[in-house]
């Protein structure tokens, strides 16, 4: 059945087959194990069944899927991997058990039955069976022992999460090595699952600390007048095209144009681009103290050190984080440095490596979006929030904090579904007071242009009655009041009196929809999302798009979405290519039958 080294030499196809002919099964028994290894081969792959039965290939596959993604139950899909199990180990394939039935040893099951917290039994119990099987003691166990338990799982077990299991068994085990006196093990190390590198800004000198304040203060903040904004921005600069210097867009030649600002979440994410970009120079070898002014660190032998730190970091690929970083460093020569030859070589840097201004949707992002192009995933999404809603209503009795919690999930996501203008940062801001004014039946949603990030405004509309203005109007009054720091006046409460980060929220909403549709996506992803259902109706609505997002240019929406929309465009034609040969089918019929065929057509059933 296997190899020395345990690796099935059988295909799932040969499994089906095997558990077929065993004479040993009953009907019922038989039915159920093929048709799991059936079900687990069409999700891995389209030729499932000619896959190897290896256990660690099978777990990874089935770990990209979740159960609302197999129309299961999260019982239903438990029983699958079970079965599975069972399957592969009737025709001899060595399978990690799902449920360890050898006995414990008496130091094994002394440490465990002592132990007061029921999750730190579950924890913990899988390697104590495993451990006890092959006569380790409490007191002997090393790094090394879980090494070879963590191997164990991703080789031979059919597990959902084995990486996060030996994590959190690590954990439990160092804490109660550490806080409990009777515990038989000792601490081991625990590596983390990434090295961190990022330094703290305080580490940094001031000099340079205070620098980068300015700069940030400057792009977020300029004063209205100011000789050094228009001089950085009418000097002369290499020029990577040949665009003229005065564009008919605007009329304006570039000496009148004032320094563009950024948003406050734009200077966040820009500044830690910068700490980042500092660290991996410290990482390579840079002392931090060295790092006495902005120019210091925007050589460009350093520049290009960093940026390949990152490079590296991701496996050798080109990631968004490269961009991010470089184009602040851009910022930084042209605004503080007022270097625009430095600015011009940085964006040629970048744009050598097809890292410069987006211009086109990202594959992943692009990978993501095809689900949609199942109507079922859609209307899934669409219908979460109703359904969470319903959710929250019926777990009253037990938990209004919880109740309240699920219900402001469903309120968050439907806001995201049908003010797509919205940004995950504008959301977790929302004030009750200042965003949102009642009007004549109406609520008007207003967030003023400098809290955006393009600084373009936003305006929307909750009619009464539907179904936004009622899930709003029901979190506010009776579910909101319920949750900690409920005293202050923003939608999404924090305990501390603020407002729910948005990275809480960014992380909260994309688990909930996995959980219960098995769709995977970002909350920015509901920007494309409500683009491209528009453009389903209206295949050249670019500037409904346009307005739908808060662009500046239509030109944005046609450069991100034009791919897609060929796809689409595609389908349509060949819906034509289907219909002309229906038609021309029907015209092979006998003359009596063509009229009775478009009858049924078109009706139908048969009216002759």
């Amino acid at each position: 059945m296997t190899t020395a080294d345990n690796f099935p030499t059988i295909t799932l196809g040969e499994v089906v087959k095997k558990l077929e002919n065993d004479s040993s099964l009953n009907i019922q028994t038989k039915a159920d194990l093929t048709s799991a290894i059936k079900k687990g081969a069409a999700w891995i792959s389209l030729d499932g069944l000619n896959r190897p039965a290896d256990p660690g290939f099978i777990a990874e596959q089935l770990r990209k899927i979740s159960p609302a993604m197999a129309g299961l139950s999260k019982a239903s899909m438990a029983n699958l991997r079970s079965r599975i199990r069972r399957a592969l180990r009737l025709v001899g394939i060595s399978v990690h058990p799902g449920k360890q039935t050898n006995p414990l040893s008496g130091e094994w099951l002394a440490a465990i039955t002592a132990l007061g917290s029921r999750r730190q039994r579950r924890d913990l119990s899988r390697f104590a069976h495993f451990a006890a099987a092959r006569n380790w003691r409490p007191s002997e166990i090393e790094a090394r022992h879980f090494e070879v338990f963590e191997k164990a799982l991703m080789d031979s077990a059919i597990h959902r999460a084995p990486r996060n299991a030996v994590y959190r068994l690590i954990k439990t085990w160092n804490y109660l090595a550490a806080a409990d006196a009777q515990w038989p093990g000792k601490p081991v190390a625990q590596e983390r699952r990434r090295k961190p590198y990022v330094l703290k800004m305080d580490v940094l000198p001031e000099t340079l600390q205070r620098q980068i304040a300015a700069h940030f203060e400057l792009r977020s903040n300029p004063p209205p007048f100011s000789f050094n904004q228009i001089a950085s921005i009418h000097s002369p600069s290499p020029r990577l095209d040949n665009r003229p210097r005065f564009s008919r867009r605007s009329n304006v030649s570039l000496f009148a144009r004032r320094l563009r600002t950024i948003a406050v979440s734009t200077v966040q994410g820009q500044k830690y681009s910068l700490l980042q970009f500092i660290s991996a120079l410290v990482a390579t070898g840079m002392s931090a103290q060295d790092m006495t002014s902005l120019a210091t660190i925007l050589e460009r032998d350093l520049i290009e050190r960093g940026l390949t730190f990152f490079y590296e970091r991701a496996g050798n690929r080109m990631i968004p984080q490269i961009r991010q970083i470089g184009w602040t460093l851009v910022g930084i020569a042209k605004y503080t440095l007022k270097d625009e030859e430095l600015a011009a070589d940085i964006r040629a840097l970048l744009q050598n490596v097809n890292l410069g201004t987006p211009r086109e949707m990202s594959r992943k992002v692009q990978s993501l979006l095809r689900q949609f192009d199942n109507p079922r995933n859609r209307m899934a999404l669409l219908n979460l929030p109703a359904r969470l809603a319903k959710m929250a209503t019926s777990v009253e009795s037990k938990s209004m904090l919880k109740a309240a919690r699920l219900y402001g999930s469903a309120l968050a996501i439907e806001f995201l579904i049908n003010i797509p203008t919205l940004r995950i940062g504008n959301l977790a801001a929302l004030h009750i007071d200042n965003n949102f004014l009642p009007s004549h039946g109406l609520t008007h949603v207003l967030i003023p242009a400098e809290q955006v990030k393009n600084h373009q405004a936003i305006e929307a509309e909750l009619e009464a009655g539907s179904q936004i203005d009622r899930m709003f109007k029901t979190f506010v009054s009776k579910y909101r009041p319920h949750l900690s720091g409920a005293q202050s006046r923003w939608l999404f409460p924090n305990d501390d009196g603020g407002h729910l980060p948005a990275k809480a929220l960014s992380q909260r909403i994309p688990k909930i929809i996995f959980r219960y549709t098995g769709l995977r996506m970002t909350v920015h992803m509901f920007r494309h999302h409500a683009a491209e259902m528009y453009l389903d109706e209206a295949p050249n609505g670019y500037e409904t798009v346009r307005q739908l997002l808060g662009h500046r240019s239509s030109e944005t929406a046609a450069r991100f979405y034009v791919r897609r929309n060929q796809t689409k465009a595609l389908r349509r034609y060949v819906d034509s290519v289907l219909k002309v040969r229906h038609e021309s089918l029907r015209w092979r019929l006998p003359k009596k039958l063509r009229g009775a065929t478009d009858k049924k057509t078109h009706d139908g059933k048969d009216k002759r």
